[in-house]
């Protein structure tokens, strides 16, 4: 029986190995961009009445793609009926696109609002012409300003905080030491270790929310995220953490930057129940008081 001649095997397995990049790269352009996934998370923190939040993120919205994108995340949004929704910036790419932001998140509905606050890409735009036409679509953005949601629930946003810390103490003096329903809004993770030092002098946030990360947009198996955005980008690169008595939630985003792509890394809409802790154990709702 005649064997295979070395140079033979090898060029046949160069080829496999050039096939399977060729179809990876196909699948990261024009695939996995466009794959929009909802997560879903029951986090067991906050006053006995719970709250639904629907999460998105760094939509960067400028071509029609992303507004194409950004449309059907909109939607999954709504269909998973929340109590609010809330947009942890980046919302676009470039100015003059401030209207057609509004007109797109004006669509979301939840029935205790809509809260946004801005990331670089958004300053870079033109910060005023876009929160005033939030504001005319109906949509509040959040800057160094705290909000009431009612049944025990606050909500917090604070200024663009990717490469920088933020002034924390005006906004956190209008919250009771005590309070336990606090939602923390920032662009970027980066925000955890202003965070932490809060909770050891016992201003409690319940749950802080981000983006900026974009989940690396590139990962691999065991390596993780290839591209880091932050201080933090690898410890909170995407997905629910705990970080001392606060629950942090990153998601991936909905869109891209500076390449459109995504492998394993699909774009997300963000499911989060929050459910306090009830006298059926953790996780479960304590009951709802009337009225």
């Amino acid at each position: 029986m005649r064997r295979r001649a070395p140079w033979r095997s090898r060029r046949m397995w160069d080829f496999v190995l050039a096939g399977l990049l060729l179809l990876a790269a196909l699948y990261a352009l024009f695939i996995e961009p466009r794959w929009l996934e909802v997560t879903r998370r029951a986090i067991p923190t906050g006053p006995p009445r719970g709250l639904r939040i629907a999460h998105l993120s760094d939509l960067h919205l400028g071509s029609k793609f992303s507004y194409a994108l950004a449309q059907r995340a909109v939607e999954l949004a709504n269909s998973l009926q929340p109590d609010i929704a809330v947009v942890t910036g980046d919302l676009v790419a470039k100015g003059q696109n401030e209207d057609k932001c509004a007109k797109l998140l004006s669509g979301l509905r939840a029935s205790r609002g809509v809260y946004v606050v801005f990331g670089a890409h958004d300053l870079w735009a033109g910060a005023g012409p876009l929160r005033d036409a939030l504001s005319r679509a109906g949509v509040r953005v959040l800057d160094n300003e705290v909000a009431d949601l009612g049944s025990g629930w606050w909500i917090v946003g604070v200024e663009d905080n990717s490469g920088r810390d933020v002034d924390l103490s005006a906004v956190m003096r209008e919250l009771s030491r005590q309070r336990q329903g606090a939602i923390l809004l920032a662009h970027s993770p980066d925000i955890m270790h202003q965070v932490s030092a809060m909770n050891h002098a016992g201003q409690r946030i319940s749950l802080v929310l981000c983006g900026h990360t974009h989940g690396g947009q590139l990962r691999l198996p065991v390596i993780g995220p290839l591209v880091g955005m932050g201080r933090y980008a690898r410890r909170y690169s995407c997905g629910l953490y705990k970080v001392g008595a606060t629950w942090l939630y990153v998601t991936r985003g909905v869109g891209t930057y500076l390449v459109r792509m995504r492998f394993l890394c699909r774009p997300e809409v963000a499911l989060l129940d929050l459910r306090p802790v009830g006298p059926g154990g953790p996780g479960q709702r304590a009951p709802a008081s009337s009225g």
